[in-house]
């Protein structure tokens, strides 16, 4: 059961960290890198994070 928590916690985190990263995508990479630059960062940030977190 604790592994199971620990696990749900984990991926509420990654939820969490992806939803944060969509909108600090939006909010700040579109506007300033426009749309591929933006999407590369954002995947890269978030791919680090995820690597970070698990």
């Amino acid at each position: 059961m604790r592994k199971a928590l620990k696990a749900l916690a984990v991926w509420l985190s990654i939820l969490t960290l992806a939803i944060a990263n969509g909108l600090l995508r939006e909010a700040v990479l579109l506007p300033v890198f426009g749309i591929p630059t933006a999407f590369i960062l954002s995947g890269l940030l978030l791919s680090a994070l995820i690597i970070t977190v698990a």
